[in-house]
């Protein structure tokens, strides 16, 4: 996600995710107002904004996705920050032919999310002032963020610009999901409670799973021991 300078409040505090802020024109590196204590940011704990605060996000979403504004998570949110994002989706190829034409816009969102922005897009656009850089922010309201990059220096690394500034925010993925996105997975307190050990071929997780429905290890009767039960979504990986 990106950032811009159209509405810099508490965008400062949504730094956590893969955020991008943005500017409010184009090619402008123009001084910017921080509107933060117009809208009672607070420093530390909920909801983020004393004042509710709308915020225009940009970018991307799958076909099959439901509308964000009608996830249980975004709903969360939204009643935990008092911020209210405005999602502004398209489809993949109508957003890869309109994104330079919003970027280059006067009318940019407050940030894009799912962008899919090239390194060299990102470099552009950060140093022409339509980006805004993130670091600080990051240094003052992201710190389970702030001590993931001084730990991981590799991934700090990663999305610092040649111009030495931060202007997209990670996902980090090293379980291995991309290249095996199928990998086995299995509820480790539910084998635990039955006595059971991890398995280790197929004919043992088969087992396993014959043992969580026949032992009702959800209660009610719901156990459900398949890879999309929710419970075994929490699971350890076999591999």
């Amino acid at each position: 996600m990106l950032i811009s300078r159209r509405n810099f409040t508490s965008l400062s505090v949504l730094a956590v995710g893969t955020l991008m802020l943005n500017a409010c024109s184009g090619n402008s590196k123009a001084p910017i107002k921080d509107a933060s204590a117009d809208f009672g940011l607070q420093s530390s704990g909920y909801p983020v904004v004393t004042k509710p605060l709308t915020l225009v996000f940009s970018g991307t979403k799958s076909a099959l996705a439901p509308d964000y504004k009608s996830m249980a998570l975004v709903q969360e949110w939204q009643k935990t920050t008092n911020i209210t994002v405005d999602w502004q989706n398209l489809p993949d190829n109508v957003y890869q032919e309109k994104k330079n034409l919003i970027l280059a816009s006067g009318d940019l969102p407050d940030a894009f999310f799912n962008t899919g922005l090239s390194d060299s897009e990102v470099a552009t656009y950060g140093t022409n002032g339509t980006l805004l850089a993130l670091e600080t922010l990051v240094d003052a309201h992201a710190p389970n963020l702030k001590k993931i990059l001084d730990a991981r220096p590799d991934i700090k690394a990663a999305i610092t610009s040649s111009d030495g500034h931060i202007y997209t925010l990670p996902s980090v993925e090293e379980l291995g999901l991309v290249q095996f996105p199928h990998m086995i997975a299995i509820n480790k307190s539910w084998l635990d409670k039955l006595g059971l050990p991890v398995p280790t071929t197929i004919d043992e997780y088969h087992d396993a799973l014959l043992a969580f429905k026949e032992k009702d290890l959800a209660g009610g009767g719901k156990t459900i021991p398949s890879a999309t039960s929710q419970e075994l979504f929490a699971a350890t990986s076999l591999t």
